[in-house]
């Protein structure tokens, strides 16, 4: 157990060897904020977009269902006019 541990011990870094490992982390987390910033850009920009496509698609649906409601209400009254009988009185 003791030769694992000496295995998972680091090696000692001098100071400047750390400082500059702190500067390549620093400049990779800067990086890294940068690219998660243009992710979330880009994904409120696709969230808009969908939001505005499946309005889009609900309106149309509304406006096909109004559609198709007057063409059969307009089909109905027009069997209904065609059946439509003339009934003469007859007076005596």
């Amino acid at each position: 157990m003791a030769s694992r541990l000496r295995r998972m011990e680091k090696p000692e870094l001098s100071e400047s060897e750390k400082d500059e490992l702190l500067r390549k982390l620093q400049k990779l987390e800067k990086k890294q904020k940068a690219e998660i910033l243009r992710l979330q850009k880009e994904l409120d920009r696709v969230n808009r977009t969908w939001e505005m496509k499946v309005t889009i698609l609900q309106q149309t649906l509304h406006a096909l269902k109004d559609e198709s409601f007057l063409r059969t209400s307009l089909q109905r009254q027009a069997a209904r006019l065609q059946q439509a009988a003339v009934v003469y009185a007859v007076r005596t």
